[in-house]
């Protein structure tokens, strides 16, 4: 076997690690101040996202399960959840061959992963829902500020 063929099985390995931890979330919610930062490929072709999240964010994006979001689901393969974009509930599904990182802050750990970057330019999106004016509307994280995730990194 050569070296990447290992890296592909400790990925699908780890990958059910991020399952475990996702139907317990199902399950239990999140605990205290719990959260996760999944950062994935906007461009994988399985990723299913609005277009215009596609179009703000063409390469890859993070997204927040803390305080609001709805519906989250886990299968051996993918996630899908319900997030709050710009006062609009939209669901997203992410493979977790797609996934880059995941990390839960609270306690100072996380994974990172290197998925393979070819050119996805016919992925599929969503089409997006009509607004409710009575959801709260979160706010957009400011751009332009890169944060390094190698501290929680345990590979």
């Amino acid at each position: 076997m050569n070296y990447t063929q290992y890296e592909k099985m400790v990925d699908k390995a780890l990958y059910g690690v991020i399952y475990d931890i996702l139907s317990k979330t199902c399950r239990d919610g999140l605990k205290g101040n719990q959260h996760f930062y999944i950062t994935f490929l906007t461009g994988h072709p399985d990723v299913q996202v609005p277009a215009h999240l596609r179009e703000e964010y063409p390469e890859e994006i993070t997204v927040v399960l803390q305080h609001q979001f709805e519906n989250l689901m886990v299968s051996k393969t993918q996630i899908s959840v319900d997030l709050f974009f710009d006062d609009t509930l939209e669901t997203i599904k992410i493979p977790f061959e797609a996934l880059i990182s995941f990390l839960d802050p609270s306690v100072n750990w996380g994974l990172n992963f290197e998925p393979e970057l070819s050119d996805f330019s016919k992925a599929p999106t969503l089409a997006s829902p009509q607004k409710d004016s009575s959801v709260p509307e979160l706010k957009k994280e400011e751009t332009g500020t890169v944060i390094s995730f190698d501290q929680f990194r345990k590979r």
